[in-house]
Parts: C-alpha cells; sequence; structure tokens
C-alpha cells in the first residue's frame, strides 16, 4: 500500500495529459471493480488518477451497446466476453481475487444471488489461466529509418543431400530495405572469428551502421565480436529470448530463401555448387524481385536510393472483342536450371 501511494503521488505531480493511458482491457477492468466495490464515479476516479467525466464517459460506452463482442472503441474486455458462459467465468475469477476463499463459498455465494453453478464448476475456472492483456505498444520487428541504420545478422541450417550434414549460412541484412548485406556458407557452426570476419567486409563495402540485431547466440556475444563494433562505433543490440519478433526480418529472408528458391534441398553435397546457387539466389532476390512490404520496389532500390521501376509504369493499350493486336513484348527467361529465379524482360524490337 505504500508503494502504491508512493506512486499516486508521482502522477499527482503530472497534468493530467501527462499521465500513461489506460489501455481499453484495463478500462474495462476498472468499470468492473467499480461495479463489485460498488463505488463512486468520484472515489474511482480519485484511485486511478482520471476525471469523474473519463469514468462517467467510459460507464456511458459500456451501457450504450453491453452485447458487443468488442465494447466500443474505449473499452475491450480482455478475454473477449462472447458469451454468457464467458461473463460467468469472470465473475468466479473474480470472486476468487476478491476473497471469497474456496470454490463451495463461492457457488453458495452465487446460488444466493440466483445462479446455480456447481463447486466442482468454480473449481475448474478457478484454475484456468488468464493470458495477460496485449501491450498496445509491441512491436512485432526492428524497423530501419535508413539505409544501414539497422543491421540484422542470423545463423540458419541448409540441410545437404539426403540431410546427411547441413550447411551453415552466417547472413547480414539491412533491415530498412531488406537488402543482403554480406553471407558466408561453412561447414562448421559459426566463430567469432567467421563472424568478424563476414562484417568487416561489410562495412569495407557499404559501411557501418548505427545498430546491428542478433540473437544470444554464442559468436554474437563474444568479445571480439564486441571489440569489433566498438571500434565502428556500432551499437549491439539483442533480441528477446523464446520471441522471434526482433529478428523477424532475416528469419522470414532464410524461410524464402529456403521455400521460394529451393535453397532447403540443395541437390549436392558440393560447397562450391551451393554457393554459386547462393549468390545467384540473393541478386534475384536483391535485383529483381519486388516485395509487398517495399510498396513494389526491390530491396537494391531502396538500399541505393533508385527510383523503383514500377513508378514509370504505364496502363496497357486498350482493345476491342475480336481486334488483332500485337502480343505483349515482354519474353520470361529463368536464372537458374531449376526454373525457380523467373525474370520477365522486354522483347528487343
Amino acid at each position: 500500500m505504500a508503494g502504491y501511494t508512493v506512486l499516486q503521488k508521482r502522477l499527482d505531480r503530472l497534468l493530467p495529459r501527462q499521465r500513461p493511458h489506460y489501455d481499453p482491457a484495463s478500462r474495462f477492468d476498472i468499470l468492473e471493480i467499480r461495479t463489485l466495490l460498488r463505488e463512486s464515479a468520484a472515489a474511482t476516479a480519485e484511485w486511478c488518477r482520471v476525471s469523474v467525466n473519463t469514468i462517467l464517459r467510459w460507464g456511458d460506452e459500456l451501457k450504450r451497446d453491453p452485447q458487443r463482442k468488442t465494447i466500443g472503441s474505449l473499452l475491450r474486455a480482455f478475454p473477449p466476453v462472447r458469451r454468457y458462459a464467458d461473463a460467468e467465468r469472470r465473475l468466479v475469477q473474480w470472486m476468487d481475487r476478491m476473497g471469497f476463499v474456496g470454490s463451495g463459498i463461492i457457488a453458495r455465494t452465487l446460488a444466493r444471488v440466483g445462479r446455480k453453478i456447481a463447486s466442482r464448476t468454480v473449481r475448474r475456472i478457478r484454475k484456468e489461466k488468464t493470458p495477460p492483456p496485449p501491450s498496445p505498444t509491441a512491436r512485432h520487428h526492428v524497423e530501419g529509418r535508413y539505409a544501414n541504420h539497422v543491421w540484422i545478422v542470423d545463423e540458419s541450417d541448409i540441410p545437404a543431400l539426403f540431410r546427411i550434414f547441413s550447411f551453415k549460412l552466417l547472413l547480414i541484412m539491412d533491415a530498412f530495405s531488406r537488402f543482403p548485406v554480406a553471407a558466408r556458407l561453412s561447414l562448421t557452426a559459426t566463430t567469432a572469428e567467421q563472424l568478424v570476419d563476414l562484417f568487416r567486409k561489410a562495412v569495407e563495402q557499404h559501411g557501418p551502421p548505427r545498430h546491428i540485431i542478433s540473437d544470444q547466440g554464442q559468436p554474437f556475444r563474444s568479445k571480439r565480436f564486441a571489440r569489433e563494433l566498438r571500434r565502428h562505433g556500432v551499437h549491439h543490440r539483442f533480441g528477446a529470448i523464446g520471441q522471434h519478433g526482433s529478428i523477424a526480418l532475416i528469419e522470414r529472408l532464410f524461410k524464402t530463401l529456403k521455400y521460394s528458391f529451393g535453397l532447403r534441398l540443395p541437390f549436392t553435397l558440393s560447397r562450391n555448387v551451393l554457393e554459386r546457387r547462393l549468390n545467384r539466389v540473393l541478386v534475384y532476390y536483391a535485383y529483381m524481385r519486388p516485395h509487398q512490404s517495399l510498396a513494389g520496389a526491390t530491396p537494391a532500390e531502396i538500399y541505393f536510393g533508385i527510383t523503383p521501376l514500377h513508378r514509370s509504369a504505364v496502363p496497357p493499350p486498350r482493345g476491342r472483342p475480336g481486334d488483332v493486336t500485337d502480343p505483349p513484348p515482354f519474353d520470361i527467361v529463368h536464372l537458374d536450371d531449376e526454373k525457380t529465379l523467373p525474370v520477365l524482360v522486354p522483347i528487343a524490337a
């Protein structure tokens, strides 16, 4: 209680518009607590550190359409109250939190107000875990503001023929443009020396980034890699353990290379053959494949600041049914024998 009082005093020093805002799930819970405790709007506003009009506005929005799956734009129940049974579960869980000791006491208390629920059902509901509400400020992935602002580095396995062994692909990608900055293929797990060598080659060719993001792997936490980053003034950030949102962009790139471009099942045991295949795939991905997240541009166009070709596109010529017209002046070619890298090229007149 003392800590809560200190927090209230700190909030009192701020203007109302400067205080943290409650998310829709918290607003719904505040109204539910107010109903259970039979508190007035003034008392609820006092311990929530909001104005009385704010509490009344939340209540009015809840009363206007209480049957909606998502209750208004200011209020949202979490979990969403979609059925009558969900409302009963929330009531049982709140009774358990508010001091009704025992499943039998809760069941008998509900029976006194006209709700007949078996004590075994109450016991099962009490054991259910309520997931935490989603954070409104949670970000799904890291975004760069310009080229070489944020780099992402990660390692992935590429199985060889019959999965006898796997190649290790180490790749550095620019987060802003999705451009693959550098890549390295090896037969063993990446070491700190190999990581530093690849980073130096990428810096020599493209310049150092402002930030670099990686997972918690051993080579990324090595002292040698940390010294190399400090030498170039690069800030190192680690992704959260067990969460893939921080490096989702490069994980998506690995998935595209393996499943869309056939890099997942190479029909060879030769590292040289696989490296040639990898170089061809990366060139196709960076310079010829338009990306939805880049509004139809290629990673190379965004990374090097080139005007995307799709901006100069014009509508095709129109015609009437039965008119004899020339075929489109384009042809389809493939950059590989497996025909997984198609390119649409104009036909010379």
